[in-house]
């Protein structure tokens, strides 16, 4: 998905940037409401934690 200047990121006030080649670097998905949120949420559930 190209992300344009114009692209709306709902950082849940949360951010956890990457460095990459010397520049920090979001990863993003996309969620409800034609927005961004941040890849990597602040309250993550583990997989399978319940088997």
């Amino acid at each position: 998905m190209p992300i344009e200047d114009d692209t709306l990121i709902d950082t849940l006030d949360f951010l956890r940037p990457l460095r990459r080649d010397g520049r920090l670097v979001l990863q993003v998905q996309p969620a409800a409401g034609d927005v961004l949120i941040p890849f990597e949420l602040q309250h993550q559930q583990k997989c399978c934690a319940d088997h």
